[in-house]
């Protein structure tokens, strides 16, 4: 009896595992995971919480369902992880190794127009600032390669995604906007809306380079005072993460 019971957690851990690795391969957070698949946040302790946790038969149908993993591969291990079967299609950005299906050919063009850029869950304060606590990825959004490489000048290497939190940058940018940022800048500095350090807060402000190492940081809000930056004094409480190139909002 207890051998039979070693292996049922044995067992367990193995598929917790799994949805693990599913989870990591799309370079999702465990939230947006548990949006992913229908599962609520508070519900994730049933998929990562051990290797004593026992995933349900709802949770893996889910885990199933929403990212073409292979169910027999989910279930013991065996044969390739993703699926090939029919009505399937492939979404671009899918984990190295996964099958074509009958529309495939339509899917590796799609993966190859398009770029998959990380979402951080880190907020940009436009206004007093938020604090750095995490930078898991929350989600990923498509955007077209060729625009980067044309429009932007850049490599989607350097692009990554945060959301604008405050009301310092109202109406260039709004509280919830998505911005695109260009991390790798310090070849073609110029004036600007960039993302800053300074300590542990997180700013999105616009900034004018002056001379003598100064910088002045200002807000589009009428509200906010501008201050000055002298770079040789600010030490490691100050950097500048990247540049703002793109925006997206709701209306």
């Amino acid at each position: 009896m207890s051998r039979q019971i070693s292996t049922k957690v044995d067992i367990s851990g193995a598929l917790t595992e799994r949805i693990e690795q599913v989870r990591e391969e799309l370079r999702l957070s465990r939230s947006a995971f548990c949006r992913r698949i229908g599962f609520s946040a508070s519900s994730y302790s049933q998929i990562a919480g051990g290797r004593h946790s026992k995933p349900s038969a709802e949770l893996l149908t889910a885990v199933a369902t929403h990212t073409h993993v292979n169910p027999d591969w989910l279930l013991s291990g065996q044969g390739l992880p993703y699926r090939r079967g029919e009505g399937e299609v492939d979404v671009a950005g899918a984990p190295a190794g996964a099958r074509v299906g009958p529309l495939g050919a339509a899917g590796a063009s799609l993966a190859e127009a398009y770029v998959l850029l990380p979402l951080y869950s880190v907020q940009g304060g436009a206004g007093e600032g938020a604090v750095v606590n995490t930078e898991e990825v929350e989600d990923l959004l498509a955007f077209k390669r060729e625009w980067i490489t044309h429009e932007l000048r850049s490599s989607p290497d350097e692009l990554s995604l945060i959301y604008v939190r405050g009301e310092s940058m109202v109406p260039t940018l709004n509280p919830g906007d998505v911005i695109l940022i260009e991390r790798n800048h310090r070849d073609t500095v110029s004036d600007g809306i960039y993302v800053i350090r300074m300590g542990e807060a997180i700013l999105v402000k616009r900034l004018q380079f002056l001379p003598e190492s100064e910088l002045m940081v200002t807000s589009d809000n009428a509200a906010y005072q501008p201050f000055r930056i002298t770079l040789r004094e600010v030490g490691e409480e100050f950097s500048i993460i990247g540049r703002v190139v793109w925006a997206g909002r709701r209306f």
